[in-house]
């Protein structure tokens, strides 16, 4: 069985600054703080040479911004941050600074979830565990990687749902990692599961689940 690297890639983006800078604005207006911050400002600085494919000035715009975030008494803007720095580092390949800004932003979004039964956790807790995940791979750690990728996909599902295009690729993820692993059966199993969750909410006929039967 291969796994290709095509399958889904259309419902995820590796890096989502937009939707970052979109938290950290809400995040300060919702508190009644100015928006316009010397840490915003890096942001949206940061997000343009990302862009422009510059990652080292990215990094070094986004630390910058960090720094700034954690004076500013706002964790929400610091976790959101310390996540896109994490995805920074993972596009430089750098993935052992990667898992140390995943490992932070996973652990921050948690510490902000309500407790229960108030509310569900925050969806980015879950894609930071993930993208957590996705470090420990590329680090041969698949221990660790097979953790992180399981219980992210369980709070996804339970706070996204397998609409959510991120939900989708965790688990072509998690059956990548089995495949890379040697466990093809589990690798199987994984997509198996996904192809029936994908068909009840979007059809058999879907897009998505015709890619997986190529895949069986």
């Amino acid at each position: 069985m291969t796994i290709r690297v095509l399958l889904l890639r259309s419902s995820f983006s590796v890096l989502r600054p937009t939707e970052i800078l979109l938290n950290r604005t809400f995040a300060t207006s919702s508190s009644g703080g100015n928006i316009d911050t010397p840490s915003l400002s890096l942001l949206t600085l940061a997000t343009a040479k990302q862009l422009k494919g510059d990652i080292p000035e990215a990094i070094d715009l986004a630390s910058r911004a960090l720094t700034e975030q954690r004076g500013e008494d706002n964790l929400l803007a610091v976790a959101d941050t310390t996540l896109f720095l994490g995805k920074l580092f993972q596009l430089e390949r750098r993935y052992d600074k990667a898992e140390t800004f995943f490992d932070e932003a996973h652990s921050l979004h948690r510490s902000l979830a309500p407790p229960p039964p108030l509310g569900l956790p925050s969806r980015n807790e879950y894609v930071a565990q993930a993208h957590l995940g996705g470090a420990q791979k590329q680090l041969r750690r698949y221990g660790d990687a097979e953790k992180n990728y399981l219980a992210a996909l369980r709070g996804l599902e339970e706070v996204a749902g397998w609409k959510d295009g991120f939900t989708n690729h965790t688990s072509f993820e998690l059956a990548r990692l089995y495949r890379e692993w040697g466990r093809e059966k589990d690798a199987a199993e994984v997509l198996r599961r996904m192809k029936r969750e994908l068909a009840e909410v979007f059809g058999l006929e879907d897009a998505r689940v015709l890619q997986i039967n190529g895949e069986l």
